[in-house]
């Protein structure tokens, strides 16, 4: 618990999380009908009359390019980085799910 406050992991999650979602708003992709989250906690909302391919099988391609992150509820990639991640980190995950996206047929 320490640790948690002293490296002010909380403060940390809430303004990483928000520049998480902020830049996956940015991308521009038909599949994505939304972006939504609280912290870290953050998803992307695929739209199932415009998408050719699952969330689950989109997430394999995100884990191919080094992006863990799991299906749920049909339509929804559900992304949860670790609390200690910097701004730079978040940045090029963003890069990697954006360009993942572009990569995938339509």
């Amino acid at each position: 618990v320490q640790t948690i406050i002293d490296e002010q992991l909380p403060q940390n999650a809430a303004k990483m999380g928000e520049l998480f979602r902020e830049r996956l708003r940015q991308i521009d992709h038909p599949w994505i009908q939304q972006v939504r989250g609280k912290g870290l906690l953050n998803a992307l909302v695929m739209d199932p009359d415009k998408a050719t391919l699952t969330a689950k099988q989109v997430c394999k391609h995100l884990v191919k390019h080094g992006v863990l992150a799991k299906q749920t509820q049909g339509n929804i990639i559900r992304f949860t980085p670790p609390l200690i991640i910097s701004e730079e980190q978040v940045h090029a995950c963003c890069d990697i799910i954006e360009e993942t996206f572009h990569s995938l047929p339509a």
